[in-house]
């Protein structure tokens, strides 16, 4: 069975729907195009999860994970995100997160290093993950975690890689919205 995740309790009324619209239409664009009309379809069935990964100082991440088994019972995973700027009312890039040229260079080379690593046997090209100018990620409170696609030939059960990038070891724009200022601390 899948489900939409609901956000409420949003002072921006029309924010609301919106955030609501863009994480409804997240999973049924890959439902719908993998011919699902439905929880079950032909022999196979989807079903979907999510989780707000973070959720500090007006900005948002949602991580939305979507199953499929196959009427043979196989079985795969996919992981999308919806990062969200409540303030400016706009989608949260991976640009918008880090906060200079050392930060993007220090992301750039733990992709390029999660390529040459043994388990990316699995993964799509470096070539063909960089021809997305914004890569899907989404925020954790301690780091981000950049979603790699993998390559449909082979027979993973997973249709994404994370690589984990912890916030401390580069600048960030997130830091202004990670830090709690003293006199909220308990």
């Amino acid at each position: 069975m899948y489900y939409y995740p609901v956000f409420s309790g949003i002072t921006d009324r029309a924010e609301e729907g919106k955030l609501n619209l863009m994480a409804r239409s997240i999973i049924e664009k890959r439902m719908l195009g993998q011919g699902f009309d439905g929880m079950y379809t032909g022999g196979s069935y989807i079903w979907s999860d999510f989780e707000l990964t973070f959720n500090r100082r007006n900005w948002i991440s949602l991580r939305i994970d979507i199953y499929t088994e196959q009427a043979d019972e196989s079985y795969y995973w996919t992981t999308e995100a919806l990062n969200y700027n409540l303030k400016e009312k706009k989608n949260i890039r991976l640009r918008d997160v880090v906060g200079d040229q050392a930060g993007r260079d220090y992301i750039n080379n733990k992709v390029k290093a999660f390529f040459e690593e043994s388990r990316t046997y699995y993964a799509v090209s470096l070539e063909d993950f960089y021809k997305n100018s914004n890569p899907d990620f989404y925020l954790s409170d301690t780091g981000i975690y950049i979603l790699v696609p993998v390559n449909m030939n082979t027979e993973t059960t997973e249709r994404v890689v994370e690589i984990f990038i912890p916030f401390e070891k580069f600048n960030t724009n997130v830091e202004y919205i990670y830090k709690i200022p003293e006199q909220n601390m308990e």
